[in-house]
């Protein structure tokens, strides 16, 4: 966290020429950033109201759809309170936690309110497994400490899981396998080429063939059958699966 001057770090040197270098890079990074947006909250009756932190409500109102990605005022709403719901039980300040959520959600940039949801369930995950992990300072006896580590161990496992559904999502589905090192042994041959698996087959792209030498592109599609067996160079039989 940045300290205002005449803090703590008035003592210490002024930063060198390379680091005001850095300094200056990091600046402008920073400014070339996007913006995320930003709410205010205020109280009101029981509960809690957002707010824009500037004098225009629609403004607001769009920058909020556009990070959720969505066209629904309704859905926007709906989410927002459910994640309100959540980060309430934290210890941080609740405007804090709010606007660390939005740039979380808005950083995702969901396209529609399907990426929406998985942005906002990724985004309170990871705020309730820090909480969990906060806890652990605190308890007195192992059982405590395994439950909070357990708990946000799972959760964590829960992000993780999120993202790569949400990538799964934006992939359609297809899964992308590259060859990157072909190894060649005496009297062998060998497939030279981009392989790609789209979860119902396989394919190669043959790319070329080297004379002189025991290597040969050819195109091979999957077919289910039962596995091959064959002999290492040390005349151990070894299964090769056909399947994927």
């Amino acid at each position: 966290m940045a300290r205002k001057p005449g803090g703590p770090t008035a003592e210490l040197p002024l930063p060198s020429a390379s680091e005001q270098a850095e300094i200056r890079t990091a600046e402008e990074r920073h400014h070339a950033r996007r913006k995320p947006v930003q709410a205010r909250t205020a109280p009101k009756d029981a509960s809690l109201a957002l707010g824009p932190t500037y004098n225009n409500l629609e403004g607001f109102s769009a920058r909020l759809l556009d990070a959720l990605g969505s066209a629904s005022q309704a859905f926007v709403d709906a989410e927002l309170l459910r994640l309100t719901y959540v980060l309430k039980s934290d210890v941080l300040g609740f405007e804090t936690r709010l606007n660390a959520a939005l740039a979380f959600i808005e950083a995702v940039r969901p396209v529609n309110e399907v990426e929406a949801v998985l942005a906002v369930q990724a985004a309170a995950t990871h705020a309730v497994s820090m909480s969990k992990l906060s806890t652990l300072v605190s308890v007195s006896t192992i059982t405590q400490a395994e439950s909070a580590a357990n708990i946000a161990t799972k959760l964590q496992r829960t992000l993780l899981s999120q993202m790569e559904t949400l990538n799964r999502l934006r992939r359609g589905g297809q899964q992308n396998v590259r060859v990157e090192h072909v190894h060649v042994h005496a009297g062998g041959q060998a497939i030279v080429g981009a392989v790609s698996h789209d979860g119902g087959g396989a394919g190669v792209e043959p790319e070329k063939q080297e004379q002189g030498h025991a290597i040969q592109t050819r195109s091979i599609a999957h077919a289910p059958s039962a596995p091959l067996w064959g002999k290492d160079p040390l005349g151990l039989a070894v299964p090769v699966a056909s399947g994927p």
